[in-house]
């Protein structure tokens, strides 16, 4: 069974066209097969070239043209539909290659998924104006098809409602149309303009895929939803551009990115240019960003860049991509299954800073880990194992320049346990995996006694209430909370004391502060 078939089997219900039971053969010279009950033409079993569907038959009105009723008959040419007709079932029509023209009333309300799908000979259909559902692949493969206007009760294009259409060069989409579901026009290969009005608010997976025609779109204000590889395979795209009210999307030379940059969702296929360097804005690339970029020889990936979609350069033949060492793009390239060419390091001395001994890294480490934890206060979500996959690193102009800051200095970050912290060398863990540090000296203890009181104060202690016993090693919070009890150990063994102070515990060095 053809692959179109076996949808339109799946497919078949259309409201109030399902559980009948078939009459007798009457009508058109007993052309037709007909429910009275229902007032549903079952089957059409004649062999006429033009047909014209009775208003009536046995005096019981003609009101739907059930499921898969004239499905792969392909001695109709032309076919009238009388305004008596509300509703045409799903594949009603399906797989008829010969019909040229159909006549559809103004009474029409439902068309039902794949009702005309495979009509190959069918030029054009006018669409009646009281059509508020059009179903799932309606036209879907209708390969003469040139032309459609959709009528304004229509809001919702379902999955590859027009897909396949090849010859299809004019659209006029309605101003009440919300949404385009996956694959709408997917594969309409002449179609080389199209006007997104303003009431769109999702476009689909492959909504425009294989549209070789296609040069431009424009992403209207209120379009807040552009699914990746929307566009893919249209490879005469030039530019998407975007509405300046547009809170989600924004453009830059023609390709698309969300507002505040860090996300690159499509790349025009028919852009001439050899060369593209993302911005290091840019954290992620979306899956299908630059599918059949043929024209691209070369894309230089930066290092802010720390996720990349699936299938994101398929089809781009002869493509090597400039990487840092050491970075993202690089360490996923044999699963990109791309060339590499390795960009060599410079950076400006003005931008970043020295980096610091290890002496001095460990001096003020209790400084930055402090300060990190200010800014991570309250962020709460979930934190990916690379602190620059974090949204709030995405996000956050000030934290991300913390961050690229302290590792210009020389440290690590690391994610333990939901949280961040600052690491030289072989980290200094108090959470996480046992690690017995050297003990500090007491001027550096007493620099640092402040920031490790105030996460004793306001992490570790919060919220535990009971007693306090005079040896922190009784406390409850300590038996039972793997952490903190790794937390205290640490504080211990690099010199601090603790001793019972009011309703909490204070760190000492020597003499309590």
């Amino acid at each position: 069974m053809a692959k179109w078939k076996q949808w339109a089997f799946v497919l078949i219900l259309v409201a109030g066209l399902g559980g009948f039971t078939a009459g007798p053969v009457v009508g058109q010279e007993t052309h037709f097969v007909f429910e009275g009950t229902l007032g549903t033409i079952v089957e059409y079993v004649g062999a006429q070239a033009h047909v014209v569907v009775p208003e009536q038959i046995d005096g019981v009105p003609v009101v739907a043209i059930g499921v898969r009723a004239f499905m792969d008959n392909l001695d109709v040419e032309s076919i009238v539909i009388p305004d008596t007709v509300v509703v045409i079932g799903g594949g009603a029509f399906a797989g008829c290659r010969n019909l040229t023209s159909v006549t559809l009333p103004e009474s029409i309300t439902e068309i039902g998924a794949r009702a005309f799908a495979g009509c190959e000979s069918l030029v054009e259909v006018a669409l009646p104006p009281g059509l508020f559902m059009l179903g799932p692949g309606a036209f879907w493969g209708c390969t003469s098809l040139e032309s459609i206007v959709i009528p304004d009760g229509v809001s919702f294009l379902g999955t590859g409602t027009f897909a396949g259409c090849s010859s299809l060069v004019s659209v006029t989409l309605t101003d009440n149309l919300w949404w385009l579901a996956d694959a709408a026009f997917a594969g309409c290969q002449s179609l080389a303009a199209i006007t997104i009005p303003e009431s769109i608010g999702h476009i689909g997976y492959q909504v425009f895929a294989d549209c070789i025609s296609l040069k431009h779109v424009f992403i209207p204000e209120n379009l807040t939803s552009v699914t990746p590889g929307a566009f893919r395979g249209s490879v005469s795209l030039q530019e998407i551009t975007v509405a300046a009210e547009n809170p989600l999307y924004t453009s830059v030379d023609g390709v698309l990115f969300n507002k505040s940059l860090t996300v690159l969702i499509a790349y025009p296929a028919g852009r001439q240019a050899e060369h593209y360097v993302v911005p290091d804005s840019v954290r992620s690339i979306a899956e299908e960003a630059f599918w059949g970029c043929t024209n691209l020889t070369d894309i230089t990936i930066p290092a802010s860049v720390m996720a990349i979609g699936e299938r994101a350069f398929w089809g781009c033949r002869d493509l090597v991509i400039s990487v840092p060492e050491h970075s993202y793009a690089h360490r996923s390239a044999d699963q990109l299954g791309i060339q590499v060419q390795l960009l060599a390091a410079v950076v400006p001395d003005d931008v970043l800073p020295e980096p610091l001994s290890e002496e001095q890294l460990l001096e003020q480490l209790p400084k930055y880990q402090s300060q990190l934890h200010e800014f991570l206060e309250g962020v709460g979500g979930s934190y990916p194992d690379d602190i620059r996959q974090f949204e709030h690193y995405n996000t956050h102009e000030a934290f991300r320049q913390f961050i690229d800051h302290l590792m210009a200095l020389g440290y690590g970050v690391r994610q333990v346990e939901g949280y961040y912290d600052l690491y030289v060398g072989e980290r200094p863990r108090y959470r996480g995996e046992p690690f017995i540090p050297e003990r500090w000296s007491d001027t550096y203890l007493l620099e640092a006694v402040d920031s490790f009181q105030v996460e004793l104060d306001t992490i570790l202690l919060r919220d535990v209430g009971g007693a306090f016993p005079e040896n922190i090693t009784d406390l409850e919070r300590y038996q039972n909370d793997e952490d903190f009890r790794d937390w205290i150990q640490y504080v211990t063994h690099i010199g601090y004391g603790l001793q019972q102070v009011a309703s909490g515990y204070q760190l000492y060095v020597s003499e309590s502060p």
